[in-house]
C-alpha cells in the first residue's frame, strides 16, 4: 500500500502520517522586556543569491503587538527547509489572551506559481512518494493554544521551502503568507465567532543579489 510521506516544520520534520505525535499545546513564553517590539521593523537576511527582508501587517492588533524576530537559515532537516523565523505576540494587556488554534501551511507566488511554502510549526507538506509534487495543508493533529501573559510575549516558528519537488523556481519578488488569527481575554481559548479575530501578513521582500 502507498504511504503518504509529511514534512513538518518543528523537531521532528519527516515521518509517516499515522506515526505523528502530540505537540505541546503552548507557545514559549518570554519576558517581554527581552523582546521588545519596533513596529514596522524589518528583519533581513542574505540567503546564497538572495537578500529577504520580512516584516508583518498589522503591527498591532488591539492589546497584541506583532513583529519579526530571529530570520536565520533553518537547521538542515530530511524536509530541505530554507530559513525560518519567529512571529512575536507581545500582550501589552493587563489580562491574559489565548490564541485559538490557527496553524496552517500555504504555497505561494503569483497566480498559478507555487514559489515559496510557508508554515507554522506543526505544519508543512505531504507527497505520495519523495519525487512526487508537495502540497501544502499538512498539519500534526494536536491543539496548539498560544497562551500569552500579561505584559509578556510569546512566539511561535515559522518555516519556509523552496525548490521541493512541483514548486516553480524562485525569482524576486514580493511574498505574502496570511494567517488568521482569533483570541480572546482568559486562559480558554475561544470558540467559533468568539473573541477578538484579525488577519496578519508576512510580507517577504526577496531580492537577487546578483541583480
Amino acid at each position: 500500500m502507498r504511504s503518504l510521506v509529511v514534512a513538518l516544520a518543528g523537531p521532528l520534520v519527516i515521518l509517516i502520517l499515522a506515526a505523528c505525535g502530540s505537540g505541546s499545546d503552548q507557545a514559549v513564553e518570554v519576558p517581554a522586556e527581552a523582546a521588545p517590539i519596533a513596529p514596522a521593523v524589518q528583519e533581513e537576511l542574505t540567503a546564497g543569491r538572495w537578500r529577504v527582508q520580512v516584516s508583518v501587517r498589522p503591527s498591532r492588533i488591539g492589546p497584541i503587538l506583532l513583529a519579526v524576530k530571529n530570520l536565520a537559515p533553518a537547521k538542515p532537516t530530511g524536509s530541505d527547509p530554507w530559513i525560518e523565523h519567529d512571529l512575536v505576540f507581545r500582550n501589552t494587556g493587563d489580562q491574559p489572551v489565548t490564541f485559538a488554534d490557527t496553524r496552517g501551511s500555504e504555497s505561494i507566488g503569483e497566480a498559478g506559481h507555487s514559489r515559496l511554502l510557508v508554515a507554522n510549526e506543526g505544519c508543512g507538506y505531504s507527497r505520495n512518494s519523495p519525487l512526487a509534487p508537495v502540497r501544502a495543508g499538512a498539519c500534526r493533529a494536536y491543539l496548539d493554544l498560544l497562551a500569552v501573559k500579561r505584559h509578556a510575549s510569546a512566539k511561535q516558528p515559522i518555516t519556509l521551502f523552496k525548490g521541493l519537488p512541483g514548486m516553480d523556481r524562485l525569482s524576486a519578488g514580493t511574498y505574502v503568507f496570511r494567517r488568521a488569527v482569533r483570541f480572546q481575554p482568559g486562559r480558554r481559548g475561544p470558540g467559533e465567532g468568539e473573541g477578538r479575530s484579525g488577519v496578519v501578513r508576512v510580507v517577504y521582500e526577496v531580492t537577487s543579489r546578483s541583480g
